[in-house]
């Protein structure tokens, strides 16, 4: 029974250095310059807008264009449950805000973190640098899929939007980082 506590004792330890380390490496920097901002879809609302959560996205991608940081943005999104292509919602936002539609590649077969490394790798070289755009604690393991993919120059960004829920997605990333580290995806 003791070596059962213990156990449970050391796993909790390694869970919550996970989420440390998942939140150090997803510090924002800002001293970097990339080809491509990558930017990582979430919900559209049912009225056809972004959520909060994906407009505070589209706005950091939106700074990082118009500090040219970036140059390009590739929008990455499927259809979500509420039946709208977020790719392209995201792509009419950013081009409503200045953005070139020259300067959007559309993913909408970006279902998940994994599926939107793999198609920029198909959209990009992977010497082209690249910075994810996403939540805070996403950013990890979205760079970890990153360069997985192949992709050699790899750096995050996330807006200034916290909210409640993120506390349990910090919880929530750290096995979702461990698989994408475990079987490189």
């Amino acid at each position: 029974m003791m070596n059962f506590s213990k156990l449970v004792k050391a796993a909790c330890l390694i869970y919550l250095l996970c989420i440390a380390a998942i939140y150090v490496d997803s510090r924002n920097s800002t001293g970097f310059v990339a080809d491509v901002g990558v930017v990582y879809g979430n919900k559209v609302e049912v009225t056809g807008l972004p959520s909060k959560r994906l407009e505070a996205r589209l706005l950091a991608a939106l700074e990082l264009y118009t500090k040219k940081q970036v140059g390009k943005l590739i929008v990455s999104g499927g259809i979500g449950i509420e039946g709208y292509d977020e790719a392209q919602i995201m792509a009419s936002y950013l081009i409503s805000q200045g953005v070139s539609e020259d300067d959007i590649l559309i993913d909408n077969l970006g279902y998940n973190s994994h599926s939107t490394s793999l198609n920029a790798a198909k959209l990009l070289s992977n010497k082209t640098s690249v910075v994810a755009i996403s939540q805070q604690y996403h950013i990890s393991r979205a760079k970890l899929s990153l360069r997985n993919a192949g992709f050699q120059y790899v750096y995050g960004y996330s807006p200034h939007f916290v909210e409640l829920r993120d506390v349990y997605s910090y919880f929530r990333e750290a096995p979702a980082w461990l698989k994408y580290w475990a079987f490189e995806l």
